[in-house]
């Protein structure tokens, strides 16, 4: 990630080395160098990232630990202070633990550090799996760090997919604080459980070794988050302002809409997801539905005269993120107004519109 450190008018890199580890509740190692990297000749990490699984929560343990640093939080401060690394933060829900270690100098470019955990082992009521965050920002740029331990067992790919969710809705609810999905940059990482359904291990080994990831990926149970997008939308006909226009749009069956979810009309030059010229509530102004999509319109009095190079972005509530986006396409100019002066800028396209005022929980 491109910062600028203390010294006006350099910019450098920041080298960031993250950990995940399900240490099976066993106590800290006699020396960590070859995981922590700390006898590498290269240059030195700005910042180290340490998510843990199952550490040590039997009842004696955890309330001990919550009167006093616990045992993986003291062994590393006594490995790495001596570096010149400060604990920034650190978040423990019972066997999850998420630490943050960083350079001296970084500190006073560090701002709105803030932690959260969700709960998704027994319907929400217990912390053996979930996930903890440590969010800030720095050197300007929003970086969220998302350790989670997710549900075991090749038949509960399901349930993991549902847990991912959960903590992605969760995080940071109610508060203001830019959801997971709308930071800069997302870490996720830890004991996601993730498998490689229908290959024997022996297969799997041998692909890794030929490197062909390609046979892996087909039966990887996390292609379904990342292989297609949740929604997908395209602008129907030719758009103008001289008439009402329509968007079809399609959705993966488990994702989960919501009344409040939008489709927004933005130029290609956006800059943020509230720089839309207009928008459509997927359930308000829905026009038609079939197992195959469905369809909203825009009023024509929403469509800019002037035309130019668009984009549709479908905005889920649930989600708080953008999981859908045509393709680039023209909007003819209004041929009514040809001979006409046609306005330098449509005020309505940088101000957000009164109705969604009223629904303002993005």
């Amino acid at each position: 990630m491109g910062m600028e450190p203390a010294h006006r008018g350099a910019v450098r890199e920041l080298r960031l080395h993250l950990v995940t580890w399900n240490v099976g509740t066993a106590s800290p190692p006699p020396d960590v160098s070859s995981l922590l990297q700390l006898d590498s000749l290269g240059a030195t990490m700005d910042m180290y990232v340490i998510g843990l699984q199952e550490v040590n929560s039997k009842i004696t343990n955890f309330l001990s630990d919550l009167a006093f640093d616990d045992p993986w939080s003291i062994f590393l401060m006594t490995v790495l202070s001596p570096l010149g690394y400060i604990k920034l933060s650190s978040v423990r829900m019972q066997g999850l633990l998420l630490l943050i270690f960083v350079k001296h100098v970084h500190l006073p470019f560090i701002r709105d550090l803030h932690t959260q955990f969700t709960r998704t082992g027994l319907y929400g009521y217990w912390g053996n799996k979930g996930g903890v965050t440590i969010r800030m920002s720095l050197y300007g740029h929003t970086v969220c760090f998302m350790n989670c331990h997710l549900p075991a067992h090749m038949e509960n790919t399901e349930q993991r997919l549902d847990d991912f969710e959960k903590i992605l809705e969760m995080q940071f609810e109610g508060e203001n604080i830019p959801s997971a999905l709308e930071h800069d940059v997302l870490f996720w990482f830890g004991d996601l459980n993730f498998r490689i359904a229908d290959y024997g291990i022996h297969f799997v080994r041998e692909s890794i070794n030929n490197k062909r990831y390609n046979l892996l990926w087909e039966k990887d149970q996390l292609k379904p988050l990342v292989s297609e997008p949740l929604v997908t939308l395209s602008p129907e006909g030719e758009w103008s302002a001289e008439h009402d226009v329509l968007i079809n749009y399609s959705a993966v069956s488990e994702f989960p809409s919501s009344a409040w979810d939008w489709i927004g009309l933005f130029k290609v030059t956006f800059k943020h997801v509230n720089d839309y010229v207009t928008y459509s509530w997927v359930e308000d102004d829905e026009i038609s539905s079939n197992k195959d999509g469905k369809q909203v319109y825009m009023s024509a009095a929403e469509i800019p005269d002037v035309g130019g190079e668009f984009l549709l972005c479908y905005y889920s509530n649930n989600l708080q993120s953008v999981v859908g986006i045509s393709q680039p396409f023209q909007i003819q100019p209004n041929r009514t107004l040809i001979g006409k002066e046609l306005p330098q800028e449509e005020s309505s396209w940088m101000q957000r519109p009164d109705n969604l005022e009223s629904h303002d929980e993005f």
